[in-house]
């Protein structure tokens, strides 16, 4: 934003398995994609400017070994305690 400084943040998202629809502040910069025991969930983590609009981001999680339909710019591979590996993809606004 012009003439005011950035307000940036870590905030973490909860990703469900299979397609995610997530409302960010638009340019968020995704940086980590994991599997968190205490929550029994998996998350992504980004840098966010909190001042900006939200803008919607589909993100897509697919087990190794399965069909990928449709699979955008890679995120990361998480693995889960019970050895499911994740690999997470940003679909492009025009395939979501």
């Amino acid at each position: 934003m012009e003439g005011q400084p950035e307000l940036i943040t870590v905030f973490k998202y909860r990703i469900e398995p299979g397609e995610t629809i997530l409302h960010m502040p638009k340019g968020a910069g995704l940086l980590h994609f994991d599997f968190v025991p205490k929550d029994r969930a998996w998350f992504v983590w980004a840098l966010v400017d909190t001042r900006r609009p939200d803008e919607i981001r589909t993100l897509r999680m697919y087990g190794t070994g399965h069909e990928i339909q449709t699979y955008g710019v890679y995120i990361g591979t998480a693995i889960s305690l019970q050895g499911f590996v994740a690999h997470l993809f940003e679909v492009a606004k025009t395939d979501a």
